[in-house]
């Protein structure tokens, strides 16, 4: 998913990707993003045909339908991930790979800690080529370990916030 305006997450994305596009996967690039961006991952798309697939647009249903067919969700932005993106992603079996933020941190865990109750997710730990391509290549080895990986879909599926959950975590605090 591109950001709307130029981000380092993005920028180490793409230095990543010569490496990446090596690797044993297909990617869609989602998003209107910088005008800077979508030219680069147009260009790459029209290089990697078989590889790459960039869709530019902005439309959140459009964006739902495109995960709804992925395995993991790229979000290497700097600035704050949507929660509502995340519990989509969720919802629907997709694990984040993303640098942890404050308004996330209490639905994600990292994917070898993660526990009912929490979205298991890959770490970016910087915004480093080496780090995001790591990461990248981490999740494409999980899921030849079918087990594995369904055991992190099926954990990302049973995460609930609903009002009903937050509000029995409220009445705790408050007795």
């Amino acid at each position: 998913f591109l950001p709307e305006t130029d981000d380092i997450g993005c920028e180490a994305l793409m230095e990543a990707m010569n490496d990446i596009i090596e690797l044993d996967l297909q990617i869609v690039i989602v998003g209107v993003g910088s005008p800077f961006f979508a030219d680069y991952f147009r260009n790459l798309a029209e290089a990697y045909p078989k590889k790459l697939s960039f869709q530019p647009t902005d439309e959140p249903e459009r964006y739902f339908y495109l995960l709804a067919g992925a395995d993991f969700a790229l979000l290497p932005q700097t600035n704050p991930v949507s929660p509502e993106l995340l519990l989509r992603a969720a919802r629907l079996g997709v694990i984040p790979i993303t640098r942890p933020q404050p308004a996330t941190l209490e639905w994600l865990a990292p994917h070898s800690k993660a526990k009912s109750g929490s979205i298991p997710s890959f770490y970016l730990t910087d915004y480093e080529p080496t780090t995001v391509f790591a990461a990248i290549k981490e999740a494409c080895d999980i899921v030849l370990e079918n087990k594995r990986f369904a055991k992190l879909m099926q954990l990302a599926m049973r995460i609930n916030r609903s009002w009903k959950d937050c509000a029995k975590d409220y009445l705790k605090i408050y007795r």
